[in-house]
């Protein structure tokens, strides 16, 4: 991949953690997600014997957990991976 698009990939990640993080970092915002994550089986189990009930429950998890690792990208490391992962498919 050219460095251009590189540099593009790059820039969304960062702006779309930014928007993670001006919404979920506000006082609002903050409330907001300690509510899903009650609700989310983020602190809890989210077994359920009824397979469909659990696979809902584990779908509300993973919208909780997407935010949260959206919030903590690591910017520099993701652009390191990005260059290493495009270095060796060049390499192939």
């Amino acid at each position: 991949m050219s460095d251009s698009r590189q540099d593009e990939f790059v820039t969304k990640i960062k702006e779309r953690k930014q928007t993670y993080v001006n919404t979920f970092e506000t006082e609002s915002g903050k409330k907001v997600l300690e509510d899903l994550e009650k609700r989310a089986f983020i602190h809890q189990p989210s077994f359920n014997v009824n397979p469909q009930q659990m696979a809902f429950n584990e779908g509300q998890r993973s919208i909780v957990l997407h935010i949260q690792n959206m919030m903590k990208i690591d910017i520099e490391a993701t652009e390191k991976l990005y260059k290493a992962q495009q270095k060796e498919s060049d390499n192939v």
